[in-house]
């Protein structure tokens, strides 16, 4: 059985937040934007603490989890699903109630969802590779699968 490659080397959730932070630092720059003084309703706020604590807590443990790849890749989906769909919830909440002087924070938070989700999909991706039964390939020429 050939052995299966998971990747580990890409980060696209890094990526996108290093691209941009200089972006938003330079619009805050120009703008000369104060920070958003926008507070979120008590409910809201609490909702997005305990998702952003939730969402670490289960990608750390499936970062460093010993068993099966499988399970760890898992979790470490079910981390960056959760994460996109809290700094998501973040972006739209601060974008609707902030105005103008939220437009940077909200493009950094966009980014962050946006690099969740895509880890999420190549996560996803890699599971289904990881669980698929690999296919026999035929050396001969014209024989189907």
């Amino acid at each position: 059985m050939p052995k299966r490659l998971i990747w580990r080397n890409r980060r696209p959730f890094q990526n996108a937040v290093i691209v941009t932070a200089p972006v938003c630092g330079t619009v805050m720059l120009i703008l000369d934007t104060p920070p958003v003084g926008f507070a979120l309703p008590g409910p809201i706020r609490v909702g997005w603490e305990l998702g952003l604590v939730v969402a670490g807590l289960v990608g750390i443990a499936g970062l460093l989890w010993p068993g099966r790849p499988a399970t760890g890749l898992g979790l470490e989906l079910a981390s960056m699903l959760m994460l996109g769909t809290v700094t998501s919830m973040y972006a739209v909440t601060l974008g609707v109630g902030g105005g103008l002087a939220a437009v940077t924070s909200v493009s950094f938070i966009t980014a962050v969802a946006i690099g969740s989700w895509w880890r999420g999909g190549q996560l996803l991706y890699e599971l289904h590779r990881l669980i698929e039964p690999p296919h026999p390939v035929s050396h001969v020429a014209g024989e189907l699968p």
